[in-house]
């Protein structure tokens, strides 16, 4: 296809200066006229579409996949805790109450000592009641 520039042009496939008339495929073409850098001189020929391939379809590909079940117990961010004590337990990763139940130790999260250990274990007590 055809075109002409309206600003200078210069690469490793062409060069041109604005006004000059280019012999371009149609998809730089396209993007020349698109980006406002040509002018369309003649129309590019009809682009044809590959037939898609077709699909096989297995009955295990077009099932819906199961949904995960629920998880009942609740995140550290819905606990009655202060923030400070959140960021702490999420930045050790955990993030819900059955993490707290299973971890542990609680003392061996930096900054949480045994008073903000016996306080999460009795929210969570409370809590997941």
């Amino acid at each position: 296809m055809r075109v002409k520039m309206l600003t200078r042009l210069c690469g490793p496939r062409y060069n041109a200066e604005p006004g000059q008339t280019l012999n371009v495929d149609d998809a730089t073409a396209r993007d020349l006229i698109e980006g406002r850098y040509a002018l369309a001189v003649d129309s590019p020929r009809p682009a044809t579409k590959p037939e898609p391939e077709p699909v096989e379809t297995t009955p295990e590909a077009t099932s819906e996949p199961e949904p995960e079940p629920e998880s009942k117990s609740q995140f550290v961010t819905d606990l009655a805790l202060d923030e400070d004590v959140i960021d702490m337990l999420v930045d050790a990763g955990i993030e819900t109450a059955d993490d707290i139940r299973g971890f542990g130790d609680l003392t061996k999260i930096q900054g949480i000592g045994k008073v903000t250990a016996k306080k999460i274990l009795e929210v969570v007590g409370k809590e997941g009641a």
